[in-house]
């Protein structure tokens, strides 16, 4: 059991999770072999394991309760009186229960949830399945010192209740360092480090980089690992040095010593694919919630009042019963229009648009007044050339 941060922009912390789950490897060669309790697992560890990515994309005009409990029809085989007390016990354990009823949220259109909010949602989704082992792919980016604590002591509790957390951080608080059980420091594809935080400290004092007091020793690792521009040769020495000292070194013997007593045991039980049909339902049920009925108002709106003007200034009979079956006769082309939309829009292919095409074509603000001129430029040609070829046209009549 541990939690275990890789700390340095570069040195291959997402490579390493993404080998470990087998996601996004093409063009990478990959050597060695992924094993849990001894097992080679492959691609199965996807089914004992959950991987918190660093940005999920959530259905933002959903509840955090409706979210998770599509996520759990989704994720597992449970009946509908498990999944609700499986998603109660899930709101508890990671806080989200005074917000289980508040809407997820979309950035710059909808206030939501807050951003710790926002990750400890990702972890419950993950947890729906009861995983062994949970990636977390830099939970703390983006969240303030106290949201980050925060998100760490509830990894933390996940931890003590008999999961394997596997983070990685880059650059994390002094607190948040000295959480972790076990660190782990990559730099340039090499292993730097792996043991506890405090014989971390330790073994860089032993390498000539102790920590000065009253200072982040995360900032020291990352200081000492850094490739610093215009001082590439001289960094890299450092670094070699520091990694060899590891490999050669207790720390890393000690650490081969484990590994070779590692004994094959049983692989945790994987969790059951969902069929196709209950994936089919639960994304319909998502979508018809979080879309059709959000804009179901705005999509009839705009429709009513046109049919209600034109009813009126046609004149037509002014019944009750009249008037309701226009109305309905009006929603029904208007959905049908809407719905036809969007099966072209999830069929076509997608475009280039606004940014895309103005950056693809070269269009830059500080051309502005340049650009106006040529068209005003373009005027005056376009009118002379029309002329020339009106006046040659006259010419050749006569």
């Amino acid at each position: 059991l541990g939690v275990y941060p890789f700390i340095f922009s570069g040195a291959g912390k997402t490579t390493l999770l993404n080998t470990f789950l087998h996601r996004n490897l093409k063009g990478l060669h990959v050597e060695g072999r992924v094993e849990i309790n001894g097992n080679k697992i492959g691609r199965g560890i996807t089914a004992i394991s959950g991987y918190a990515q660093q940005e999920e994309m959530f259905v933002g005009t959903l509840t955090v309760r409706e979210y998770l409990s599509i996520q759990a029809r989704l994720r597992t085989n449970l009946s509908q009186e498990r999944r609700e007390k499986r998603v109660n016990v899930i709101l508890a354990q990671l806080g989200l229960t005074k917000c289980q009823n508040n809407r997820i949220g979309v950035a710059g259109v909808r206030k939501g949830i807050s951003g710790g909010e926002a990750r400890r949602l990702t972890f419950a989704c993950e947890l729906l399945s009861n995983p062994g082992i949970l990636f977390c792919d830099e939970p703390t980016t983006g969240l303030d010192s106290f949201m980050a604590e925060h998100v760490v002591v509830v990894l933390s509790k996940l931890a003590s209740s008999g999961r394997t957390i596997v983070c990685t951080i880059h650059q994390p608080a002094s607190q948040l360092f000295l959480m972790f059980d076990r660190v782990m420091l990559l730099a340039g594809g090499r292993t730097a480090f792996f043991g506890t935080p405090r014989e971390c400290i330790d073994f860089f004092e032993q390498c000539g980089h102790p920590c000065p007091h009253n200072y982040n020793p995360a900032d020291l690792i990352i200081h000492t690992l850094a490739v610093a521009p215009h001082e590439e040769e001289t960094c890299r020495t450092r670094i070699t040095a520091i990694c060899d000292s590891f490999e050669k070194g207790n720390y890393g013997m000690a650490l081969h010593a484990n590994l070779d007593k590692v004994t094959s045991t049983t692989v945790p039980p994987g969790r059951r694919r969902v069929n196709f049909g209950i994936q089919i339902a639960a994304l319909l049920h998502s979508y018809f919630i979080a879309r059709t009925l959000s804009y179901l108002p705005l999509f009839s709106l705009d429709g009513l009042l046109m049919i209600y003007v034109c009813y009126w200034m046609v004149g037509f009979s002014s019944s009750v019963t009249q008037v309701l079956f226009a109305t309905l006769i009006s929603f029904l082309i208007e959905q049908s229009s809407c719905a036809f939309g969007m099966m072209l829009a999830c069929i076509a292919p997608s475009y280039p648009r606004r940014d895309e095409v103005l950056a693809q074509y070269s269009f830059n603000a500080d051309r502005f007044i340049l650009d106006q001129l040529l068209m005003v430029a373009f005027i005056f040609v376009f009118y002379l050339i029309g002329y020339v070829g009106l006046s040659i046209r006259i010419y050749r009549s006569r």
